[in-house]
């Protein structure tokens, strides 16, 4: 497939690119490619080998828990575990120490476009600050594979220690903001205490301790919190996905009157601007949103909230007094898109077309805030 890209990009793309151009960015989109099947495919792939550690002590034996006919410290229990350690070195850990390292050697050169397209898949949800919060989710993952195995003759200490994971996660998400949309981030808390009620629902469920009709209760309470979960999940990826299509979808007749919609706007209240849109195809991913003052974490110059008119207006977001826009160290393409200056003590501002025609050294036409 890469080769048959590379060639289509040489001898029918129109412009056409240079034997050398096609030839980088087909390898890049195959290491990223590779990335992200590793990153996948690591959970899946890790439980294959950590699974023949996990015996559980019946009266008379010990038994695999994924295999209940083999028994374990026998002679085949021993000759599997073999290919497991060598499957547990080079996957189950392997996979987060490649992540480790080339997390911290490109946490620097996040915006650069080679690592873009070639390790994007590492850094592209996460805010450049949180560069290495791909490095702790998988880590993560393998503790939370790792916890049953260790624990497989304690049902109830495994349920405890994921609960405390999985609440630690929720507040390292909580306090450091990680992502990009600033809306994951958001409802994050809400999926982590879903996960907290279903957990001690089960546990009641199973214990037998209940009524039927108690029974009945805890579980439609379980498939209710599953189910807003699934809800507030699937209203995530589309959210996330309107935010690029918002303008387009503005410009045609049927669609505008649809996003325009008082309901539509309650629902997905953000949007890019077209601002922010140029800056998306640019640096292939979501602006930076770590640093901002805003409540919902949505950089002002790159996004405008929706009015809910049926005229399709926006109500945009102009840069608070004294609030200046974070520069990367690698000078990507947001860096001074809007400027703030102070003038006879008020605070004002000046779009990016102005600043787009000037020369250094030339003062901008200036308009007080509303």
């Amino acid at each position: 497939m890469t080769t048959t890209w590379t060639f289509w990009a040489i001898a029918f793309r129109k412009p056409r690119m240079s034997w050398m151009d096609a030839t980088t960015t087909a390898k890049s989109a195959t290491v990223n490619a590779f990335l992200a099947l590793l990153v996948l495919a690591h959970i899946p792939l890790a439980e294959k080998f950590v699974e023949v550690f996990e015996c559980a002590t019946d009266v008379d034996r010990s038994y695999m828990v994924a295999q209940p006919d083999i028994t374990c410290y026998t002679a085949e229990w021993y000759s599997a575990r073999k290919a497991a350690i060598a499957g547990c070195v080079f996957y189950a850990a392997g996979i987060p120490v490649v992540v480790v390292l080339l997390s911290i050697k490109y946490r620097k050169r996040l915006n650069d476009n080679l690592v873009v397209q070639r390790y994007g898949i590492l850094f592209d949800l996460y805010n450049d600050s949180a560069w290495w919060f791909e490095t702790y989710r998988s880590c993560m993952s393998l503790v939370l594979m790792v916890v049953p195995v260790t624990l497989a003759d304690y049902p109830l200490f495994i349920s405890v220690i994921n609960l405390i994971i999985f609440n630690a996660d929720g507040f390292i998400v909580k306090r450091f903001r990680p992502y990009r949309f600033q809306h994951v981030n958001n409802i994050y808390g809400f999926v982590v205490w879903t996960w907290n009620i279903t957990t001690f629902v089960g546990i009641l469920y199973f214990s037998n301790s209940l009524s039927a009709s108690q029974s009945d209760i805890v579980g439609v309470w379980a498939t209710i919190c599953i189910f807003a979960t699934v809800v507030i999940s699937v209203h995530s990826v589309v959210y996330e996905w309107q935010l690029l299509l918002w303008e387009r979808f503005n410009t045609f007749k049927v669609t505008s009157r649809i996003v325009s919609t008082p309901i539509y706007a309650r629902l997905f209240p953000y949007h890019l601007n077209k601002q922010g849109q140029k800056l998306v195809r640019q640096i292939e991913k979501l602006p930076d949103t770590s640093g901002t003052d805003e409540r919902a974490g949505y950089p002002r110059e790159f996004y405008e909230r929706a009015t809910g008119h049926r005229t399709g207006s926006v109500m945009l977001h102009p840069p608070g007094p004294g609030m200046k826009h974070k520069s990367s160290e690698d000078g990507t393409p947001c860096d001074n898109i809007i400027k703030t200056q102070e003038m006879e003590g008020l605070h004002r501002r000046a779009s990016v077309a102005d600043f787009s025609r000037l020369e250094d050294g030339d003062s901008p036409p200036m308009e007080p805030f509303a």
